[in-house]
């Protein structure tokens, strides 16, 4: 007698895990590069506010206006600060008489954008430096923070 058995299939099993395998993959790098570029435009979008902060703190520094500097420090500078004697201790330091923006750079630490904005600081003496402003978004409004000068 002859026997007479159907081929085998091959399984398909092996084809619907990969298949499976590449649909996660597919979605994780999906939902990576959506996160990579929505946290690219929110840095990239935060540069300016960065700019304007550290633009406006300095030309408060240039006019001599050291209450107004004041307001633009983040809580925790002030803290350190009470405004007279922030006031004081400006009025000490040497007298700037203009400034140039250089670099701006903004990175998100711990879901927060935080800069550093790198500017040349022109003395009245003429003597001209390098200074960091570091900025921080608090509550949607930037601030100047650490070292202010």
């Amino acid at each position: 007698m002859a026997d007479f058995t159907h081929p085998t299939r091959p399984r398909r099993t092996a084809r619907a895990v990969l298949l499976g395998a590449a649909v996660v993959v597919l979605v994780c790098l999906v939902g990576a590069t959506g996160l990579g570029l929505w946290n690219y435009q929110s840095v990239r979008g935060a540069r300016e506010p960065a700019r304007q902060v550290a633009e406006a703190f300095l030309g408060d520094l240039v006019v001599g206006d050291a209450s107004a500097a004041y307001d633009r420090l983040c809580a925790g500078t002030r803290d350190r600060w009470q405004r007279l004697e922030f006031e004081r201790w400006l009025g000490g330091q040497p007298a700037i008489s203009r400034y140039t923006v250089r670099e701006v750079s903004v990175v998100t630490r711990d879901g927060r954008p935080r800069g550093t904005v790198t500017a040349e600081l022109t003395e009245r003496s003429g003597k001209v430096r390098t200074h960091p402003l570091t900025v921080v978004d608090e509550d949607g409004d930037w601030r100047v923070c650490g070292d202010p000068y």
